[in-house]
């Protein structure tokens, strides 16, 4: 791909060379940081994605403006009076004027990618953990998976389409549901419906499901969705059709989707791309400025946090060049989808 730059690109001699030696730059930096341990993994996967940043830019972003970008475009500041108590939301995260032209590096992939990010807009570390894809295997304390990225299991028969998606207990339905399966009606499926709307602003293009059902356990709710399609399939639609397999009855297997939450006190959805800046550009700068606080993180005995931290910054050389090579393939898809059930592998994101 790093020879391969869009027809924009490939034409400018500019920005071709500034697409090519970024992304030369991130890759190098992705395979140190595979090599180092968790205090020093937070600096090189930044700048791995900044600089793959910069290769988006320059491979996509031809409105009039440069190939080449100016600084990172944010800033982080840390309460260490409230550091003990809870550290990740102490750690607040801004976003700073995007200059003349758009210049600061945030703004640019942020704008490229859907997810404008206005002047101002901070994010505790919490949130932008909440918000992450593939952040972590299982919860920890302090971060409400439940407001996070909704990973769906998808059906595409040819007349309609099939979502599967489960809910940590409590999240969408406030009263227990005795029956171990159970279709709803619309008076239930309603509130539900706007929750999703609300959460996920993508949601809403696939319009109202025709019926749904909902399995509970102790622990979660799996909601199936079901919506016909004959009439007027739409973009979302379209994308699930362009990435599916079927088998000769016409079913489709093993497809996974992700729809992002929005961000706060904004309208758009969150791209992975720019939640994942909003986590690693925090934890570098703590890592750099405050090497006290970090190792009191990544303190294996005292601190509850240094496994679970540990791990994240370990599986991002793995997710993030995923996200990457999907993002510089098609920077603002209609949904995050690949072959494999979970979302997360498979042929990039459409």
């Amino acid at each position: 791909m790093r020879w391969n730059p869009s027809p924009s690109a490939g034409s400018d001699s500019e920005r071709r060379r500034t697409y090519a030696m970024s992304l030369e730059q991130a890759e190098q930096l992705w395979i140190s940081a595979a090599t180092v341990g968790p205090e020093v993994k937070p600096l090189l996967l930044f700048y791995a994605l900044a600089q793959a940043s910069r290769a988006i830019v320059a491979n996509h972003d031809t409105i009039g403006r440069p190939a080449t970008v100016g600084g990172h475009g944010m800033t982080t500041r840390v309460d260490e009076g409230k550091f003990e108590k809870d550290p990740l939301d102490a750690i607040q995260t801004k976003v700073l004027s995007p200059g003349k032209r758009g210049q600061n590096l945030i703004h640019r992939v942020a704008d490229l990618v859907g997810s404008p990010i206005e002047e101002g807009f901070t994010m505790s570390l919490k949130e932008a953990l909440q918000a992450t894809p593939f952040a972590f295997h299982a919860p920890i304390s302090g971060i409400d998976l439940g407001r996070g990225p909704l990973a769906v299991k998808c059906f595409r028969p040819p007349d309609y389409l099939q979502l599967e998606a489960a809910f940590p207990k409590g999240v969408l339905l406030r009263e227990p549901q005795r029956a171990t399966s159970q279709k709803f009606g619309m008076t239930q499926l309603d509130p539900i419906v706007r929750y999703l709307e609300d959460h996920y602003p993508r949601f809403a293009n696939l319009g109202l499901p025709s019926t749904a059902y909902c399995d509970t356990t102790e622990s979660s709710s799996t909601i199936q969705f079901v919506y016909k399609t004959s009439p007027q399939p739409g973009p979302l639609y379209e994308a699930f059709d362009a990435i599916h397999d079927r088998n000769p009855d016409g079913r489709v297997i093993n497809i996974g989707g992700i729809f992002m939450p929005r961000m706060p006190n904004n309208a758009s959805s969150l791209h992975p791309l720019v939640a994942w800046w909003l986590v690693l550009f925090p934890l570098s700068i703590l890592a750099r400025y405050h090497p006290n606080l970090w190792q009191k993180l990544l303190d294996i005995d005292r601190s509850s946090l240094a496994e679970p931290l540990s791990n994240l910054l370990s599986r991002q050389t793995l997710i993030l060049p995923t996200i990457i090579h999907g993002t510089l393939r098609q920077p603002t898809p209609p949904l995050y989808l690949s072959r494999s059930a979970t979302g997360m592998f498979g042929d990039g994101w459409i």
